[in-house]
């Protein structure tokens, strides 16, 4: 059958129209679909027993050859090189040009989109072995010219923070423990012992005490400030080195601490201060305002409100209790004594009970507020475990030395050598495993209790409050003005079952602004924080919308919308900066 021309033109149409619409629907797809990040390697949450020499990224759609990714690990840069699209366009790979060693690393990708906004997101992954030591063949080496840091110290070879971790735990061993006797011993010869101010030995021990926790203090100090990573450990013993220290809250209690330590010399040189009525208030307030300041260390975490008083009187009553262990062991029960030994030993009995359950009580609190559920599942938890355990000895040793030391006493008004030296006998016990839960309750302070991280530490001026509903949440900005601005994403419903939960962030209308949109990593009830190094970049000033959206166990969850005055000057520097850990926790 022939072909007429009319219907060759037709089919010609035809077939040109519907080639349109099929190139129309996938082309249009394809240009509105939005990169998703399908695999990693590393994976996001493996743990690797070796540093990666790369990482690759692989998306859902193609990518933008602009799209960046930053690499932080333990806070700090990572040595890696500029990352790269592959020649499938949808394969990103970040070359690790050094070695990364034992941490924890986050990885934040940004992809620009088509309609002008840019897709965030973040994974992490652990490196869980020091990276080997490096080995090189001897050369040749010269002196170096004098190249010394803006603190007269050497300067680090390399950016990383030094190795302190261990000597920082031992000068705060001995700070603790110094100042907590220095403080019990004081309060034991305002309320039990008046004469003991009369003895050289006490006077003696008080000033050794002092001199021990303000040396401790002051290296603690430095070696904190050496921890930040800005200067060398010799550099970080100049006072010009711990401004770095006011930008955190345990940071400004330690300064304040060592201030105070050193204003409590007044009294600890002088220890019959604590009996002139003119004097006796303040000269037991500096010792006691010193040991309160461990109460700041644990401020975040639930019932926050209670943190810091349960924390002080946790302090407080071991000090009132330690203190006196350690006046009547070192001193009060050395040898034979007068009366005077006799009424120290039975003053401190009626109070040290009571100190006792204080310091108990309080201690129950702070493990409820810090460690609830999670006492075998992080370390703070398993040393906590640890310091009951330690805590059940030391009571129970006390409660049976107390009708020894009340037998002993019950008759006598002076204490012969070998009565002395059995009471001492007891309360020294009690007092070795008392310096082993303080102890303890140091190296506590060097992990971070499971609660706690759960609870952002970082201020947020915005704060959207509870939408409520079926997608029940809250965002948090830590400022309100142009510029990078950290996030706090927390979920609070649903508990599970959460898919592509995004939060958008839209440019005030009639802007030519960019928009970002955040992929967060939960699924379920929790919170997760992309710090400001990483964080949002407001680019205009105007009313932004926030828009959280997301889908749950039975489909999709109607969009939350909140809007954010940003104030400030236009600016268009979007660049990623250094990084710091992104954190992901799940719900209590």
């Amino acid at each position: 059958m022939r072909t007429t021309p009319a219907l060759s033109r037709l089919t010609s149409v035809v077939v040109g129209l519907l080639a349109a619409l099929i190139v129309l629907a996938f082309g249009a797809s394809a240009v509105g679909a939005e990169p998703v990040l399908v695999t990693s390697t590393p994976a996001d949450g493996e743990q690797l027993t070796s540093s990666p020499t790369e990482i690759r990224l692989v998306f859902s759609e193609s990518v933008d050859t602009e799209s960046t990714v930053t690499v932080a690990c333990n806070g700090a840069e990572a040595p890696v090189g500029p990352s790269r699209v592959e020649d499938d366009t949808v394969t990103v790979v970040v070359p690790v040009i050094g070695t990364i060693g034992k941490s924890k690393c986050n990885v934040v990708w940004n992809v620009p989109q088509s309609d002008g906004q840019n897709t965030t997101g973040v994974f992490a992954f652990d490196v869980t072995t020091d990276a080997p030591a490096a080995t090189e063949a001897p050369v040749e080496t010269t002196p170096p010219a004098d190249d010394t840091s803006d603190d007269g110290a050497t300067a680090a070879s390399s950016g990383d923070s030094p190795r302190v971790g261990g000597p920082l735990g031992l000068v705060r061993i001995a700070a603790y423990v110094s100042l907590l006797a220095l403080f019990g011993g004081l309060f034991l010869i305002a309320y039990a012992w008046p004469e003991g101010v009369e003895y050289a030995v006490t006077v003696r021990y008080m000033r050794t005490l002092w001199i021990a926790g303000l040396v401790s203090t002051i290296v603690q100090v430095a070696l904190t400030t050496a921890q930040l990573g800005e200067h060398s450990v010799m550099g970080s013993l100049s006072p010009a080195a711990w401004g770095d220290l006011v930008d955190t809250t345990p940071g400004k209690a330690l300064l304040a601490r060592m201030l105070l330590v050193a204003a409590t010399g007044w009294v600890a040189l002088r220890p019959e201060r604590v009996l002139d009525p003119t004097n006796r208030t303040a000269a037991l307030a500096l010792p006691a305002v010193v040991v309160a300041t461990w109460g700041f260390s644990r401020t975040g975490g639930d019932l926050a409100l209670i943190g810091i008083p349960a924390g002080m009187a946790h302090a407080l009553a071991a000090g009132v209790w330690f203190g006196g262990l350690m006046l009547l062991s070192r001193v009060v029960l050395l040898g034979p004594g007068d009366e005077d030994h006799v009424h120290a030993v039975r003053g401190y009995m009626r109070y040290s009970t009571l100190a006792l359950v204080v310091t108990v009580a309080t201690g129950a609190i702070q493990t409820f507020r810090l460690d609830a559920g999670a006492l075998f599942s992080s370390s703070h938890g398993r040393i906590l475990v640890l310091k009951v355990a330690g805590v059940a000895a030391m009571a129970y040793i006390a409660m049976a030395a107390r009708p020894v030391v009340h037998a002993r006493l019950d008759r006598v008004d002076h204490l012969d050598g070998r009565t002395a030296a059995t009471l001492r006998r007891a309360i020294s016990v009690e007092m070795v495993v008392g310096v082993l839960v303080l102890s303890l309750t140091s190296w506590m302070l060097a992990t971070q209790p499971d609660n706690l991280a759960a609870s952002s530490s970082i201020r947020y001026e915005f704060d959207s409050g509870r939408s409520g509903g079926e997608l029940d949440v809250r965002v948090q900005l830590t400022s309100t003005e142009v510029g990078r601005n950290g996030v706090r994403i927390e979920l609070f419903a649903p508990l599970d079952g959460v898919v592509d939960l995004r939060v958008t962030f839209r440019p005030p209308d009639g802007t030519d602004a960019s928009g970002v949109r955040l992929e967060v990593p939960l699924t379920g009830a929790g919170a997760a924080e992309l710090p400001e190094a990483q964080g949002i970049p407001f680019s205009v000033p105007g009313t932004w919308t926030i828009d959280v959206d997301a889908d749950g166990p039975d489909g999709r969850l109607a969009t939350v919308s909140e809007t954010v005055e940003i104030t400030g000057e236009a600016t268009t520097d979007t660049t990623p900066t250094d990084t710091t850990p992104a954190d992901t926790t799940p719900g209590s």
